[in-house]
């Protein structure tokens, strides 16, 4: 959502933190994971963010305790964990803070949440927080405020734009594009990008992201106001940088994915009788099939339309995401429980079974020590070999015989040939 400055600290300004609590309470009623707010003017502390939500989140919880009349009226209700982080942008003296993102986390995306991820220039333009799941799957969630003028130098402004253009303009000490890795200082700005830090912040995020974006484990979800209609500002130098921008972190629009063409039809902002579609949602492109839905709501109670001339001037976009999918989360990952299985072999053979194993084992054994199975493997059990004089066990060819039945030639190995040849005291020295 574009808050409109209006999550800076109220002070004494009863107006500004009514509506503070009515933000903060939206967020609570709607039963969200992971919120995004842009332009919020609250700098780098979000401390009076996590008291006024810590109140919305018990207020709501103490209610819905009722609402199902739970037996044991005395008991607290269950708060959800909830965590801000907050960016601010720039900061002028007697002016306050200027532009600024901020993702609030709840429930099972506290538990999940990562390590943070920042501008790669330190000027709060952007806000992301990693989400774990199983195994190495990653979901990065960015908050992004892109400014909306064009820097012209010389003329004394506090606004957004204006500021982010100066700092372009004295920055040095980049390391080039082609070079570049995490924790690299930025490459130095071009003139053109100076002078439109729209460009030179869809370049920033381009390059600050790929990694993620390329990485098969890794979901990017970036969202925000983006200053940007796909469909009115076609053709336009910041239109082509928003899509190359999108086509280098292989993402696509939540709007397009849930409705099609339809998606042009919709309306983020409205000023006047004029509206624009410039906030946006955009997903990795191989996790489309995880976005369940998306609407703006046009009801939400806050806008500049119900009254209040202090409201949103922006409609805020919710996005349904099946999570399981994206982190393999939530599903059962119960191991089946072994089943018992009954031995094939009868209790009273087990014994003979065993000798027979231990022979084989033993034959196994010796035969990758030595390269050939023991003389025992091929004897009866019990029986002495060797060539020291003892008496060869019967082969199947002398039992044959002995039964009268004709033996049958078979070959001999050459060892057991002359094994046979020293118990029958003959030379084979020249065959048998």
């Amino acid at each position: 959502m574009q808050t409109r400055g209006y999550l800076q600290r109220a002070g004494d300004d009863d107006s500004l933190a009514e509506l503070q609590a009515s933000l903060v309470g939206y967020m609570a009623q709607r039963g969200s994971s992971i919120v995004g707010a842009a332009d919020t003017r609250t700098g780098h502390d979000p401390t009076h963010l996590q008291t006024a939500t810590r109140g919305a989140l018990t207020a709501e919880a103490r209610l819905r305790h009722e609402n199902e009349g739970a037996a044991d009226c005395a008991a607290q209700p269950t708060v959800q964990p909830h965590h801000w982080d907050a960016a601010g942008a720039t900061k002028t003296d007697g002016e306050g803070w200027r532009g600024g993102t901020a993702l609030l986390s709840v429930g099972t995306a506290k538990k999940r949440m990562a390590s943070r991820l920042d501008d790669a220039r330190k000027w709060g333009r952007y806000v992301g927080r990693f989400y774990t799941g199983q195994g190495k799957r990653t979901l990065l969630v960015v908050e992004a405020y892109v400014p909306v003028s064009s820097f012209k130098p010389g003329t004394n402004s506090a606004a957004y734009a204006q500021e982010l253009g100066r700092r372009a303009s004295e920055y040095t000490g980049g390391v080039a594009k082609t070079r570049w890795q995490a924790g690299d200082p930025m490459p130095d700005p071009t003139k053109i990008q100076i002078a439109h830090p729209k460009r030179l912040m869809m370049a920033d995020l381009a390059l600050h992201l790929r990694a993620y974006a390329d990485n098969p484990h890794y979901t990017v979800v970036l969202m925000g106001d983006m200053n940007v209609d796909r469909d009115r500002d076609q053709g336009t130098e910041d239109a082509t940088s928003l899509e190359e921008m999108l086509a280098t972190l292989h993402l696509r629009s939540c709007a397009e994915i849930r409705w099609g063409t339809a998606a042009r039809k919709i309306s983020t902002r409205s000023e006047g009788t004029a509206k624009s579609h410039i906030d946006h949602v955009f997903i990795t492109d191989t996790a489309a099939t995880s976005v369940d839905d998306f609407a703006v709501d046009e009801d939400s109670g806050l806008g500049t339309g119900h009254g209040d001339e202090r409201g949103l001037d922006h409609n805020v976009l919710v996005v349904d995401l099946d999570v399981r999918s994206l982190l393999g989360v939530g599903t059962d990952t119960k191991k089946a429980a072994p089943t018992k299985r009954r031995a094939a072999i009868k209790y009273s053979d087990k014994k003979k079974t065993g000798r027979a194993l231990q022979r084989v084992r033993h034959g196994r054994v010796h035969q990758a020590r030595h390269g050939r199975r023991p003389y025992s493997a091929h004897r009866r059990p019990g029986a002495r070999h060797g060539p020291s004089g003892s008496r060869p066990h019967r082969t199947r060819a002398r039992r044959r015989s002995t039964m009268g039945i004709a033996p049958v030639a078979a070959p001999l190995e050459p060892e057991r040939r002359r094994w046979h040849a020293a118990v029958a005291n003959i030379d084979c020295t020249r065959g048998s």
